[in-house]
């Protein structure tokens, strides 16, 4: 979404972009690929998947627009993201509680998408927004790497396809 709506803004790429932009997402799709075995549907789990997406895809754009604003925007879309939370903890009457290790990595985990929303809105600030759209949506990737060096999960073959795709992708959107 981000890459169409800069386009039709008047952004152009070259062909190597946009076979970084293809790669991109085929690598985050592969990346993400579970392969079943659960028990959910994979109906309601692509249903899932596609809202997300269109959500953060609007976050992009919603947040390219207010660029000459400044930094300020951070705020409120870590409050907002908050108020979703404590609300979803709400209705299912489940406390939101992080106790013991989980705290670390909650507060890891805060730093680090404070630092790459800043990169993101640096980034699509010099830069085309959907592009760095492009390269913040490549997230998936450093969750299965985290999995794989915290703890010591191995990607499925499908997974290390889609490795191999954002590493050629960031490769391909670089040089073009």
């Amino acid at each position: 979404m981000p890459v169409l709506i800069d386009a039709m803004r008047g952004s152009s790429f070259s062909p190597v972009v946009v076979a970084g932009i293809v790669l991109a997402l085929t690598g985050v799709v592969l990346t993400t690929w579970s392969g079943g075995g659960g028990s959910g549907s994979t109906a309601l789990s692509v249903t899932t998947g596609l809202v997300a997406g269109v959500a953060l895809a609007l976050l992009f754009v919603v947040t390219a627009n207010t660029l000459d604003d400044g930094m300020w925007v951070i705020g409120p879309v870590g409050l907002s993201t908050f108020g979703v939370l404590t609300i979803a903890s709400l209705s299912t009457k489940r406390p939101m509680q992080v106790e013991g290790p989980a705290r670390a990595w909650t507060v890891t985990s805060a730093i680090g998408t404070t630092i790459a929303y800043t990169s993101f809105l640096l980034s699509a600030a010099e830069s085309s927004f959907g592009l760095a759209a492009v390269v913040t949506s490549l997230y998936p990737a450093v969750t299965v790497l985290a999995a794989v060096i915290v703890w010591h999960e191995r990607p499925a073959t499908i997974q290390r396809f889609g490795l191999v795709a954002i590493v050629a992708a960031v490769a391909l959107l670089g040089g073009g």
